[in-house]
Parts: C-alpha cells; sequence; structure tokens
C-alpha cells in the first residue's frame, strides 16, 4: 500500500476515535437502575439509619422540618503512659556488705525482679501500661452529601439476589458471624442489613437482609459511603438560603441596624448590594461583605453548656422574596469573652438551621464582625452586644440574644 493511502486510513481511524469520544461524553446519561428492585423505600421514607461495626458507629435521625441529625461514635485509644522503672538498684553490689556474695555482690535475682545497673542507676524499665480506649461523639447536622448517599442506596436495589443459601454459603459469604450492620426504619417497619464479605473485585458486598433472611449482592461503594466516622458528613452553613436567592439582608450591630438590598438581582453584569435608604450607592465593600458572610463555616456543634461566657456581637436576618415569603433565616453571631489555648478569641453562631450553637472557622468570622461597623456606618466602634433586628412579618428572631 502506498503511503499517503496509509496515512488516509491513520487519519479515518484517527476521526473514527474521536467522534466516539465525543459521542460517548456528550450523550444524554441515563440514571443508572443498579439491578433488580427489593426495597420500594425512598430517602424521605426514612426516619432512622444506623451504622454498626465493633469500632464505631453512627445513627441518623430525620428532623421535623428535612435532613437529619447524626450522632457518630468511635473508639479511640489513648496513648499508653510512658514506662516507669519498677525498682531502684541502688549501687552495683545491691547494696551488701563487702563479701557478701562471690559473685559481684548481688546475692540473688528473682525473675521478676529489677536488674540493677552496672553504674548503680535505676533497675530496669518495667513493662507500660496498655492504652486505654475512650469513647468519641460527635453531634451534628447532616450535610447534603449524607442525603445525596441515601439516595445511592434507596430504595434498595441488589446487583444479584441469592436467596437464602445453605449454611456452608453463608459462611463463604462472610455471613455467619458479620461484624458491620446497617439498621434503616420508616413509619411503618424495620429492617436490617447484615453486611459479609466483598465479591471478588470488591464492587459488591454480601449482604442479609432482615426480616426474610435474603442474601443480596449491594454495591459496596453505596454501603461504604453510609459509614460515617468523625465529621464527614457535618454540615458547614449556616442556613440553606444562598446569596443568590437573598432579595434583603439586616445587619445588626448593637444598637444600629441597616438593610441591605440585593439591587438587580440575577444579572452578573449589574447587581450590587445596596443600602435601603440609599440605593444609589454601589460600593464594592457591602457586595464583598455580604460574600464573606455566606462563607461562614461551622467547624463543630456545641451543646449550650459547652458554649464558653461570650456576648453576642452581630445579627444578621436574611429574607428571600417579598417580606421572607420564600424563605428566612436570623443568625446571630457570638465572641466568646476569654482567649483560646492559642491566644485568640472563638467565634459562634446560631440559627434555625442549625438547631444551635456552632463554632465557627475563626478567621472567616472575625474578618466579618471586624468589617461590620464600616457596613452598619459605626466605624471605630467596638464590639457592641447586638440587639434583635426590626422585625417584619413572618420573623422569628432568638428571643435570648446578648450575653451569655
Amino acid at each position: 500500500m502506498k503511503p499517503h493511502k496509509v496515512f488516509g486510513v491513520h487519519l479515518m481511524v484517527l476521526a473514527a476515535a474521536t467522534v466516539a469520544t465525543w459521542w460517548a461524553f456528550q450523550r444524554p446519561q441515563r440514571p443508572p437502575t443498579g439491578g433488580q428492585l427489593v426495597l420500594d423505600i425512598s430517602r424521605a421514607q426514612l426516619s432512622k439509619i444506623a451504622f454498626e461495626a465493633p469500632d464505631h458507629g453512627s445513627e441518623a435521625t430525620a428532623r421535623p422540618g428535612g435532613g437529619f441529625d447524626l450522632v457518630v461514635s468511635e473508639q479511640k485509644k489513648r496513648p499508653a503512659p510512658p514506662p516507669t522503672p519498677s525498682v531502684d538498684g541502688g549501687p552495683v553490689d545491691g547494696g551488701m556488705p563487702d563479701g557478701a556474695a562471690a559473685d559481684g555482690g548481688l546475692a540473688g535475682t528473682s525473675p521478676d525482679a529489677g536488674t540493677a545497673a552496672p553504674d548503680g542507676g535505676p533497675a530496669a524499665v518495667g513493662a507500660a501500661e496498655p492504652a486505654k480506649a475512650e469513647t468519641v461523639v460527635n453531634r451534628y447536622r447532616a450535610s447534603e452529601d449524607y442525603e445525596r448517599a441515601l439516595e445511592r442506596l434507596f430504595p434498595l436495589r441488589a446487583e444479584r439476589d441469592l436467596g437464602t443459601p445453605e449454611h456452608d454459603k453463608i459462611v463463604s459469604f462472610g455471613l455467619d458471624r458479620p461484624e458491620r450492620r446497617l439498621r434503616f426504619s420508616t413509619a411503618r417497619a424495620n429492617y436490617v442489613l447484615e453486611l459479609g464479605s466483598d465479591s471478588f473485585g470488591g464492587a459488591s458486598t454480601y449482604v442479609r437482609l432482615s426480616p426474610g433472611g435474603r442474601v443480596l449482592l449491594v454495591s459496596s461503594a453505596n454501603l461504604r459511603a453510609l459509614d460515617v466516622q468523625g465529621t464527614r458528613y457535618l454540615e458547614r452553613r449556616l442556613t440553606p438560603l444562598k446569596e443568590r436567592d437573598v432579595d434583603r439582608l439586616v445587619v445588626t450591630r448593637g444598637s444600629l441596624a441597616r438593610e441591605l438590598v440585593h439591587q438587580d438581582k440575577g444579572k452578573p453584569d449589574a447587581e450590587a448590594w445596596v443600602p435601603g435608604d440609599r440605593p444609589d450607592l454601589r460600593d464594592e465593600r457591602f457586595r464583598a461583605w455580604v460574600g464573606k458572610f455566606f462563607r461562614l463555616s461551622a467547624l463543630e456543634y456545641l451543646d449550650d453548656k459547652d458554649v464558653p461566657p461570650s456576648q453576642s456581637v452581630a445579627r444578621v436576618l436574611l429574607q428571600a422574596g417579598p417580606e421572607g415569603r420564600d424563605g428566612q433565616e436570623d443568625i446571630e453571631i457570638a465572641k466568646a469573652d476569654v482567649d483560646n489555648a492559642a491566644g485568640k478569641r472563638d467565634y459562634f453562631a446560631r440559627s434555625a438551621f442549625t438547631g444551635g450553637w456552632v463554632k465557627l472557622e475563626r478567621f472567616g468570622a472575625e474578618g466579618v464582625v471586624n468589617d461590620m461597623a464600616g457596613i452598619v456606618g459605626d466605624e471605630g466602634g467596638e464590639d457592641k452586644p447586638a440587639e434583635p433586628p426590626p422585625a417584619s412579618p413572618g420573623s422569628q428572631p432568638n428571643p435570648d440574644a446578648g450575653a451569655r
């Protein structure tokens, strides 16, 4: 074959491969079926989900207004104390009179006695105490990622339904003494998935569904997504509202309050945050501050008793739609009265969405609070306890704002 024909064939193959690649990535994606439907239960029907493992576990409970609260427990070993000398060996001859023993002064050594050091130092070190395990518990609101993990598993589908196998098969599937379980409940029934071994390749896991005792092959990835540990699914937002959806917010600092209006909302080249009393003041500082406020991030959910003495320094009322008809949130920010171990002041926040106090990422919270004076028109002022924002129809500010 002539060279130019060979080159032409190569070009045709390359073009065909390019078209096939484009088609594979651009065609509409169909949702995977996931196999045979076993339980037609949706995420919205779940009231409780618990994952149990030998050294950790989690329990999610549905919240009345939507979402889930998570309680995650883990067994963690504390560092073992350093080994300590069991006996002071004393001088090299054991403190016996001269000539008391012909072996250098040591009359004898019991099997469990410390051995004296040649220089008269301490005896051999005794065995260290074993490390002790303690239970660490985290409580927090679950993020949307957790709800998406539930939606990947439910409705429950099986890649294969193996029915009720014989005992030897149960053993080979690792289901004779399962160490992991997934329990879930609806308003009508309770279910248990006992997790056994992974199939060849690890893509699927053998599980036994109760009631019924059927053995199924279920996606390992979907099961692992519900094996919650630590703060994997901690909700870090203070509100479900997004900046692009909010029409109005009221910033309160001490006795001063200012309304900011989302002007030209939805127009990327024109939208701005402007004072309600000065709609012509399109200052970049307002947009920048609102952006920082929406980036505030929760690090930890706290019980009231765990919040150190603090002062409420800011309140922000968010409203979407006329008078908040499409959603609203009243968020309070507090600053600790004393320094933490690093010599810095911590910041906290609470809202109806968080359901209680959360500890904030300090750097972002400090910037929001420090810049607030310029937003409300109180430049140079010190942190002041925040008063409730002006009430509007439907708003429910926290009644116990102020000093803690």
